[in-house]
């Protein structure tokens, strides 16, 4: 912000010299001076058009103001974003300043104010700062026209990220207490065993969802600290997704689905950190199992590709509305709030997976229809 009113205050200081000089050589006959002149106004004229080629390239908008309300200067980025640039100073809080706050300001005699103004879904600071240009007394208006899409999206992000988190420790919360005071009014003696086993069993899963929740947000705020360790080596991948699929056998055979991996290629092997990379496909292979019918089928598929390596995760289930499909991977996100909760879902897993599909530095696809299913494709780098 400093660099863009320095520039500006060059810039009108060279206009001004300018005019000066100009007048200095229509006044003045002799040879001599006319050539000193010459010289004065090419050197004065160069400096103004680096001034202008920065202002051009700066990614703000940058309007000024004289004393008394003449538009002196504005930049490409100015005229880009705002639809007009009135020539006077009053004119341009006539527009734009709707809810007034710029003129309480004038008013109070304010150094500095801005306003936050919405464009064509983005979203803008406009700063107005009153500074003396060059040797004049005269104050004048410095307009700054910043864009804070991208830093609102993340206050937003982080207030509704503050609020889930809230909200998910809160429904395993009240059920501790609720199972807890029941215990705690009957009494034990006064309860059955069998009300009595079922009251701890929903303590203990409440408890159980609870510690999954807090290790997963552990895990992300490692991750967006960058303080996760990777020790990141050359493994076989088929031996390891083997491992994950029988430890997901159980979960499976609760509901009669079936497992089964294949490696397309000859020994497949990449860069993994293997406790990172069994997390992924553990929570890619527990999702599918999840929001597959009974009697479903989930397959995994390893393969290579010109220069990739590729996994591939697919299930005959309930599928992805393709509207949703976009925000599949934001955190706290659920295509069916109640029946995500239903399955034991905290709402990061695929969050979590990305973003150790990034650490190794792949990505992740998805493609989903209605009825018929789900694939998730990873794709990470061959070995060279």
């Amino acid at each position: 912000m400093d660099i863009a009113l320095a520039i500006i205050i060059t810039f009108v200081l060279t206009s001004i010299g300018c005019v000066l000089l100009t007048r200095s050589y229509f006044l003045n006959r002799r040879k001599e001076e006319d050539k000193q002149v010459h010289k004065m106004l090419e050197h004065v004229a160069t400096k103004q058009n680096e001034s202008q080629l920065i202002l051009a390239s700066l990614n703000m908008g940058v309007i000024a103001y004289s004393h008394d309300g003449i538009l002196l200067l504005s930049n490409q980025a100015a005229s880009k974003i705002l639809s007009e640039i009135p020539h006077n100073f009053h004119d341009f809080i006539e527009l734009y300043d709707q809810k007034q706050k710029l003129r309480s300001d004038l008013i109070l005699e304010k150094k500095q104010s801005e306003i936050i103004l919405n464009i064509k879904e983005k979203t803008y600071r406009l700063t107005v700062e009153e500074r003396v240009l060059g040797k004049s007394k005269r104050p004048a208006h410095i307009i700054l026209i910043q864009d804070i899409t991208e830093q609102v999206l993340e206050d937003q992000q982080r207030k509704e990220f503050v609020a889930n988190v809230s909200h998910e420790l809160k429904t395993p919360l009240t059920t501790i207490k609720t199972y807890s005071e029941s215990l705690l009014d009957w009494g034990i003696d006064e309860k059955s065993r069998a009300a009595v086993k079922k009251d701890m069993e929903k303590l203990y899963t409440g408890s159980i969802r609870m510690e999954q929740l807090i290790d997963d947000l552990l895990l992300l705020s490692r991750i967006d600290g960058k303080a996760i360790f990777t020790h990141i080596e050359k493994r076989k991948l088929m031996p390891i997704i083997r491992t994950c699929i029988e430890r997901m056998y159980p979960q499976a055979d609760q509901k009669n689905i079936d497992i089964s991996s294949y490696s397309l290629s000859d020994p497949i092997y990449a860069f993994v950190d293997v406790s990172a990379f069994e997390r992924i496909i553990m929570n890619l292979v527990s999702n599918a199992i999840k929001y597959t019918l009974k009697y479903g089928e989930v397959k995994v598929y390893v393969g290579t590709l010109v220069e990739d390596i590729y996994i591939k995760i697919v299930d005959n289930g309930i599928g992805i509305p393709k509207d949703a499909q976009k925000n599949i991977f934001k955190r706290f996100y659920r295509v069916d709030s109640t029946g995500s909760r239903a399955h034991g879902g905290t709402g990061l897993g695929l969050s979590i997976v990305k973003e150790l599909v990034e650490l190794h530095s792949g990505q992740i696809d998805l493609k989903s229809h209605l009825d018929q299913g789900s694939e998730f494709t990873i794709i990470l780098p061959s070995v060279k």
